[in-house]
Formats: C-alpha cells, sequence, structure tokens
C-alpha cells in the first residue's frame, strides 16, 4: 500500500509539472496571438481606415483564435500585468480618431512585444524550476511516508 501511495504521489508531482509547463506554452500563445491581432487592428486602420467593429467580425470570421477573445482564457493564462495591457486596449480601442488609434496600436504592440519576449527568455528556466521541485518534493513526501 505504501508503494501504491508514493507512485501516486510521484505521478501527482509529474502531473503538475506538466500542467505548469502547458499554462506557459498558452501564455506565451495568447501573448502572441494578441500581438498579431493588434498589429492586424493596426494595419486595418491606419491602410483603410476600417472600423473597429469591422476589424472584429472580420478577423474572427478570418481566423480560428476565438480563445484571443474570451474572458475565461485570459483569466487562467494570464498575468496581472498582461491582463492589464489588454483590458486597456479593449478598453480604449475604436473611441478615439486614427491618428489616436494608431498610437494606441503601436503602444500596446511594443508593450506586448516585450512582454513576450521576457515571457520567452524565462520559459525554459521557469519549466527546469518547475520539474525541479515537484519531483523535489514528491520524492520528499515519499521519504517521509516510508
Amino acid at each position: 500500500m505504501k508503494i501504491l501511495g508514493a507512485i501516486f504521489i510521484l505521478c501527482a508531482s509529474i502531473c503538475y509539472s506538466y500542467l505548469y509547463e502547458k499554462k506557459q506554452k498558452n501564455r506565451i500563445a495568447l501573448v502572441s496571438n494578441m500581438c498579431e491581432f493588434v498589429k492586424y487592428v493596426e494595419n486595418q486602420i491606419e491602410y483603410f481606415c476600417t472600423p473597429y467593429n469591422e476589424i472584429l467580425s472580420e478577423y474572427s470570421k478570418n481566423t480560428n483564435s476565438k480563445i484571443l477573445f474570451s474572458s475565461n482564457s485570459k483569466e487562467s493564462f494570464l498575468e496581472k500585468d498582461e491582463k492589464k495591457i489588454f483590458d486597456s486596449f479593449f478598453a480604449c480601442i475604436g473611441k478615439g480618431f486614427k491618428s489616436e488609434e494608431i498610437s494606441l496600436c503601436k503602444y500596446t504592440y511594443s508593450s506586448l512585444e516585450k512582454k513576450l519576449e521576457k515571457i520567452k527568455a524565462e520559459y525554459p528556466d521557469k519549466i527546469k524550476v518547475s520539474r525541479s521541485m515537484s519531483l523535489f518534493f514528491g520524492f520528499s513526501i515519499i521519504i517521509l511516508l516510508i
């Protein structure tokens, strides 16, 4: 029975590290998709003077990135500063003149690019630490139980 419990604890610790890695990958994908969306909005406003509502409907028709606009995905994968960037962009876009919206898009894009570079740079280290710590705690609990 102890061996079965030890195997269960070890599997749980490995599962935790896998879920953390998956969360980080989804976070990178979401920020990358948001960068792509902001650049698309900027180009549509700058070159075609398309209203934001039309841009949003065309983008959602042409791409399958429904996850970008759902609030559940943003809540689960992102940190506070990333949520703040998203929320401020969505709150201000479509309410100003062309030049204001273009500058908002450029500012948001540069902020997201910096954030994306930082996330990608930290990703390998965070994954290594997550794997190491989960295995360490798993083995520690196993040793304490046996």
